[in-house]
């Protein structure tokens, strides 16, 4: 008898987080069938069949799905990033499996459907409006006020956000982001010539909630902080799970759990990004698919034990999650990030770092030799590399990435320097 297979639509492109997906898959007795369009090399020993494909292109990518389906029928459909969403919840719904339905996809991809969808919750989400041509911004910017963020309405990984704070900043943000998303992939332009959301700037501390859902039931596996970089917001450190006081982290989870349930997210991973303003738990956005940065391949089964991945490939699968109790440990990721533009020419300070006794990892990001362009020019290259650390005790664990980023200089060379 065959093994059980599962169809994976695209991977992250991550080497560390895409085996640590296929791994789990493994682990569950699972072959894995890939639509992707291209088989990278550390994918290739754990893949069983795989078919090239534009997963950009829905027909396409439904095509060679049910070539893959018709070799061997899977138990589900999973995606491990943003644009796999949609054409995930097309490949379910065509084969009869777990899955989002349509217009819960598309408000997991589309930040105006997003916040329309929980609009009639008092206090889940702040003023906000699309905008999707110059002459949107004015009208935008009297009903949502200053300060604000404009980014791009289906975009991810924390690209194109721009924060304003005085009128000037607007048309500028607005000029920068049009330039720029007609040079994204389909699914992260919102529409054809791109699409952006003006929305109310919300003060106070930044978290992810990690969790799953299965038959429209929430399990949340804990809340993580998170730290960015001013002003265009790059997320440069995770810790898993939240040092804050644990009544806050059950507003932040229940927040989640609403959210989640209210815009019909179903058989899926979860990743919500949310504030914790002075009036409580406030929506950034959510992703139905697992966190990104090592948190849902690394932080979170170092800190608890438990195997994150796995759970995604149950629900997509029809099966429950398996239950976790509170992580005893403290796991976070920090990334390194070069200071200027230039020629990325290595880290100073890594072989040190590994000699840390609490640093389980360090992951290149970057290969030596690349061009490093900073935000918003570029929001790929200025992450460099990355340490992954665990510690018993949240504050030894910041203090511990606070000293490996001090330790490790970024060389970037300029052109002057050659």
């Amino acid at each position: 008898m065959p093994d059980p297979a599962v169809l994976f639509v695209n991977l992250r492109g991550v080497p560390a987080e895409d085996r640590a997906a296929l791994i789990a898959a493994r682990r569950l007795g699972c072959a894995v069938d890939l639509v992707a369009p291209s088989l990278p090399g550390h994918a290739a020993g754990l893949v069983r069949r795989f078919r090239a494909a534009d997963t950009d292109d829905p027909e396409q990518g439904l095509l060679a799905a049910r070539e893959l389906a018709a070799a061997g029928a899977p138990a589900g459909v999973v995606t491990w990033g943003d644009r796999g969403v949609e054409l995930a919840a097309l490949v379910a719904r065509a084969l009869g499996l777990p899955g989002l339905s349509a217009d819960a996809a598309r408000r997991a991809r589309h930040k105006p459907s997003m916040k329309q969808g929980l609009a009639h919750l008092p206090g889940v989400v702040g003023r906000h409006v699309r905008v999707a041509a110059r002459g949107d911004l004015e009208p935008a910017l009297r009903e949502v006020g200053l300060p604000a963020v404009l980014k791009p309405a289906a975009a991810a990984g924390s690209m194109g956000i721009f924060e304003l704070r005085r009128p000037g900043d607007v048309e500028r943000a607005f000029d920068r982001l049009s330039a720029w998303l007609p040079g994204l992939p389909r699914p992260f332009r919102g529409g054809a010539g791109g699409e952006l959301v003006l929305e109310e700037f919300l003060e106070g501390p930044e978290f992810s909630v990690e969790g799953w859902v299965h038959d429209g039931r929430v399990t949340v596996a804990g809340v993580t902080d998170k730290w960015t970089t001013e002003p265009f917001h790059l997320e440069y450190q995770h810790v898993h799970p939240s040092g804050r006081p644990e009544a806050e982290q059950r507003a932040l989870a229940d927040g989640a759990e609403l959210v989640v349930r209210t815009l019909g997210l179903d058989h899926c991973g979860f990743h919500l990004e949310c504030k914790l303003t002075p009036r409580g738990f406030r929506l950034m956005e959510v992703a139905a698919r697992s966190g990104g940065d090592y948190i849902a391949s690394h932080l979170v089964p170092l800190a608890s034990g438990l195997d994150f991945h796995a759970n995604c490939i149950r629900v997509a699968c029809g099966r429950p999650p398996e239950a976790g109790t509170r992580a005893p440990l403290h796991a976070g990721a920090r990334f390194l990030l070069a200071a200027e533009a230039g020629r990325y020419a290595g880290v100073d300070g890594l072989a040190e770092t590994l000699q840390v006794a609490a640093v389980e990892h360090v992951f290149p990001e970057l290969p030596v030799g690349s061009a490093v362009r900073l935000p918003p020019d570029d929001y790929d290259t200025q992450r460099v590399a990355a340490v992954v650390a665990r510690t018993p005790d949240h504050a030894a664990l910041v203090a511990t990435l606070d000293a490996v980023a001090r330790r490790c200089r970024v060389r970037i060379e300029r052109p002057s320097d050659a």
